[in-house]
């Protein structure tokens, strides 16, 4: 079909094929991804349409009513953008070529109404399944969004936030999108509220201050991330190399942490190695920050905005000393923003709120999936059939929960 490969990784190829139902005799056309990866060589097949002959087959079966997309097209779709990054008018150009013209209007609108079917079955159920954890990890990232205050106002590009949360001991994240606010009630009200957290992990943000304070009630406490205080103290070192004994000392936290994941601890057995290991090098760290705090201008601002940094909040980096479920870093978050960066590189900004809201939910699937190792795509597949077939979606639809059907 001569189909334009131009912007797909070097390793990909497709191919276009057209036969037979075997169901009903049906012209089908089938679209098959192969990827080579070093040695193997894998091979993904998408049943694009069926050819309805007139007559023979009035009421084809859906997901959405009125809504032609059938759970394989919606992987398809769902991979490309969330998977490989691809912007809508890249799956359109790759849709063409392969003689296929859906206008973009009618593909936007009935993705979205298959991710929004998504976000309302199983939102609800993921936010309850990480309310059961003991801990979490909390941030938020920036996503551009093409919105306007009113129906007579002209459409602006805003930067908004999208909130997540992210348990690893039910290992599943959830990103939340509210009309783009940064406002710290929005994690309140969907994250914590009725729930059995009672640590949390985030960066110095004033809104997670806010949270504490406001959730003092219920005894959650917040934790502060070791890897942001080592940014300062890097950016401190490049002015001041007196600051390398303190990274040593950090870089020792981290290997201590490392050492303890090699060994597959239990979180008792954690705890305990970082009693043994860790607590007598946080101590040194606190002494030596003091005593830079204490020689005033012997030292730059940089320095001193590091020893602030963390003597200001110097019980909460030691919290993760009081048990070996709290980790005492947020990289884990942080990496699973990552996909979200790489998105916005490609398709820029997004249509509207409704879009952004989907797309957080999105992104909070592929990373749920990477989490418990499913395949996103035939995950996307087997739930949507599912769904389509009447079934109703329950814990076994989650991903750290999902089971393969044959």
């Amino acid at each position: 079909m001569d189909i334009d490969t131009s912007n797909l990784p070097n390793n990909v190829r497709w191919q276009l094929i057209k036969r037979k139902s075997k169901d009903d005799d049906l012209d089908t056309w089938y679209v098959y991804l192969f990827t080579y990866e070093g040695p193997k060589t894998t091979c993904t097949k998408y049943k694009i349409g069926r050819f309805n002959v007139q007559g023979n087959d009035p009421h084809p079966e859906c997901i959405i009513k009125g809504n032609p997309i059938m759970p394989s097209f919606a992987r398809f779709y769902l991979e490309s953008k969330f998977g490989m990054h691809l912007s809508e008018n890249r799956i359109l150009e790759m849709l063409e070529g392969m003689d296929t013209h859906i206008p973009q209007s009618s593909l936007n609108e009935w993705m979205h109404e298959i991710m929004k079917l998504l976000r309302l079955q199983l939102e609800g159920l993921m936010l309850d399944a990480i309310r059961q954890s003991f801990f979490a990890q909390n941030d938020e990232t920036r996503i551009l969004v093409r919105s306007r205050e009113n129906m007579n106002a002209p459409f602006k590009y805003n930067v908004e936030y999208i909130h997540a949360e992210l348990s690893q001991e039910v290992k599943l994240l959830v990103m939340k999108y509210k009309e783009g606010s940064r406002d710290h009630s929005i994690q309140e009200e969907n994250f914590f509220k009725g729930s059995k957290i009672k640590y949390f992990l985030c960066d110095r943000a004033k809104m997670y201050e806010t949270i504490e304070n406001d959730l003092a009630e219920f005894y959650v406490e917040r934790c502060s991330c070791w890897f942001h205080a080592r940014h300062y103290l890097v950016d401190a070192y490049i002015t001041d190399m007196r600051m390398k004994s303190l990274l040593l000392l950090i870089n020792a936290l981290f290997y201590i942490e490392q050492e303890s994941v090699r060994r597959k601890h239990t979180s008792e057995q954690r705890f305990k190695f970082r009693l043994k290991y860790s607590r007598r090098i946080v101590e040194k760290i606190m002494k030596k920050l003091e005593s830079i705090r204490l020689a005033g201008k012997e030292y730059g601002a940089l320095v001193h905005r590091a020893v602030n940094y963390i003597l200001d909040d110097k019980e909460a980096f030691q919290k993760f000393l009081l048990d070996g479920r709290i980790e005492m870093h947020n990289n884990a978050i942080e990496r699973m923003f990552r996909h979200i960066a790489i998105g916005r590189r490609n398709w820029l900004h997004t249509g509207s709120h409704f879009a952004a809201e989907n797309i957080a939910f999105m992104y909070s699937l592929l990373e749920s999936c990477r989490l418990n190792n499913v395949n996103f795509g035939k995950y996307i597949e087997d739930i949507l059939t599912r769904l389509m077939k009447g079934e109703k979606a329950d814990m076994s639809f989650l991903p750290n929960k999902y089971v393969p059907r044959p």
